[in-house]
């Protein structure tokens, strides 16, 4: 088992300079730590309020620090936050004047053709995206534009039933360039106790499943002043800088150096995988 556009979109950051290394798509499958993060699109899905946005913009702000872009979108129906630190970027809402699977045809085109990273944030009850996927052929689009899908799925210590994401899984696994990765929220967890709490999820037989084809684990670090970075409405980026949020308040120099370390945890929890992410 292994171990653990448009109006609709935000471009954030420069344009990444990291060159075309030329391989074959085998190899890269193969090879996670092969950079070609222009070619990745992060979708994290999962239950509502259990860490989802945080770690996409966690995976955003290491893009940001190492001087890459990278789009954001939430797709997210029922708790769609991303905008509230990344006001650039649009919330897809049901009631807007374009169906959702015709906004989701926009972002997936514009990620298809063009150059930089993506980060998306799904609904995990919400099968809109999973059907989009799976209807269309969508292996030899990415075969076709050379890009990669990164599927973090999310799991707090209160949820054993795998079943919402074993549906997305069994639609899309025969996809080579839809890669996977089991993201276990340890906020959800009381203090020393993350590993012991997610034993359902790691003893699960089809997680065990998703590892054995070639998936990846990692535990989502915990940030104790998460509270107070979302109040500040922050981005990592801009709190480890100690610059103000958008509603004009600092989080201080101290808690500016946890900021800090927690994305030094999650840039070395994300390390197996790093080629991976946007």
């Amino acid at each position: 088992m292994k171990k653990m556009m448009d109006k609709n979109v935000s471009d954030i950051g420069i344009d990444s300079s990291l060159p075309d290394i030329g391989l074959g798509s085998s190899a890269l499958i193969n090879d996670p730590n092969q950079l070609r993060h222009e070619s990745n699109m992060a979708l994290v899905s999962g239950r509502g309020r259990i860490g989802k946005t945080g770690l996409l913009r966690g995976v955003a702000s290491l893009a940001l620090l190492a001087g890459r872009s990278i789009r954001l979108c939430d797709f997210d129906r029922s708790n769609a936050s991303m905008s509230k630190y990344y006001p650039e970027s649009k919330v897809l809402q049901t009631a807007s004047q374009l169906p959702m699977e015709k906004k989701i045809e926009e972002v997936m085109m514009d990620f298809l053709e063009g150059n930089q990273g993506y980060g998306l944030d799904i609904g995990g009850n919400d099968k809109t995206f999973e059907k989009f996927l799976s209807e269309g052929d969508i292996s030899k689009l990415l075969d076709r534009h050379d890009k990669y899908i990164t599927w973090l799925q999310v799991f707090s210590t209160d949820e054993e039933d795998v079943s919402y994401f074993r549906t997305a899984y069994d639609a899309l696994s025969s996809h080579q360039r839809i890669r996977w990765v089991i993201c276990l929220s340890y906020a959800s967890a009381p203090d020393g106790d993350e590993v012991g709490r997610f034993a359902p999820i790691r003893e699960h037989p089809f997680i065990n499943q998703v590892l054995d084809a070639g998936g990846e684990m990692f535990g989502i670090p915990k940030l104790a002043i998460h509270a107070e970075v979302v109040r500040l409405r922050l981005r990592y980026e801009d709190a480890i800088a100690n610059k103000p949020g958008s509603e004009g308040l600092r989080i201080g120099e101290w808690s500016a150096t946890r900021v800090e370390a927690w994305l030094d945890r999650l840039r070395t929890s994300v390390e197996p995988f790093k080629g991976w992410l946007p």
